[in-house]
């Protein structure tokens, strides 16, 4: 369990129908807390509004850059 909180824009980079490349970036505060960048993917069934989402994403902080990949649900 991790919290983190704080401001991040996404941009879809290409949207083609059944996927969307996407990059983000921010800033948080908490667990992993400072400035983050990353990109990923967001991958929709035909028929279906809720899909797979995989993001890999470098958090830079005071202490040790951190890289985390998350896969999750997403939804249209």
């Amino acid at each position: 369990y991790s919290l983190r909180i704080g401001p991040f824009a996404q941009a879809n980079v290409v949207n083609h129908g059944r996927s969307r490349l996407l990059v983000l970036g921010g800033y948080g505060f908490g667990e992993n807390g400072g400035t983050r960048v990353g990109a990923g993917v967001e991958l929709m069934p035909a028929v279906r509004r809720v899909g797979l989402r995989a993001i890999v994403q470098r958090y830079s902080n005071e202490n040790t850059p951190v890289t985390s990949v998350e896969i999750g649900v997403t939804w249209r």
